[in-house]
């Protein structure tokens, strides 16, 4: 929706620690909103913390932000963990568990952890029809690490398991669990 190089707007902010209000005058700032409902030219910020001072830090942070979610290959919003499988290996502590992940488009993608005797497990995403065994963990702060970090499920859905044993359960289980560890909170880091 064009809105113009320039908008009035009513901010509604708490005083600093003097009670006096916050100067926002004759400042650059960069906001998010979404547009009201029936009300043509009018916006609503998406949250009390969605207006920030513009400055060539957010700005960069921005960009960079807005040229993932514009790549041809960007991370589909995540909707749920559909399929899991684990497989136990040849050796004793060895074991591969694949997740299969439902997102918004359908886009296929997959999670899988590796482990073998004497090794740290590891872990990564694959994007495509095809499981790739040197996937790796997503780059924190990207939109990819964001969309698992932020939109997985805290657990694996009971009705997600294609195996009804109780040791492949528990170690997927287990390597949900250091996925979810491996990817830390949902957090957004603003500059």
């Amino acid at each position: 929706m064009p809105l113009g190089e320039s908008l009035s707007f009513l901010v509604d902010k708490l005083p600093n620690q003097d009670g006096d209000p916050p100067r926002i005058k004759d400042q650059a700032f960069v906001f998010f909103a979404s547009p009201v409902t029936g009300q043509s030219g009018s916006v609503q910020l998406l949250s009390s913390d969605s207006l920030i001072p513009a400055g060539p830090t957010i700005e960069a942070r921005l960009e960079q932000v807005l040229n993932q979610l514009a790549a041809s290959d960007a991370l589909p919003a995540i909707t749920g963990v559909k399929d899991v499988i684990s497989v136990a290996g040849n050796l004793a502590g060895e074991s591969e568990t694949q997740m299969f992940v439902q997102t918004e488009t359908g886009v296929p993608v997959s999670l899988s952890v590796v482990r073998r005797p004497g090794m740290a497990p590891q872990w990564g995403v694959s994007l495509g029809e095809i499981v790739d065994q040197e996937a790796s963990p997503p780059a924190p702060e990207t939109i990819a690490w964001y969309r698992f970090a932020c939109e997985l499920p805290e657990q694996l859905p009971a009705e997600s398991y294609l195996q009804s044993d109780r040791v492949s359960r528990q170690q997927a289980q287990e390597d949900y669990a250091f996925i979810k560890r491996e990817l830390g909170p949902c957090e957004r880091h603003i500059g």
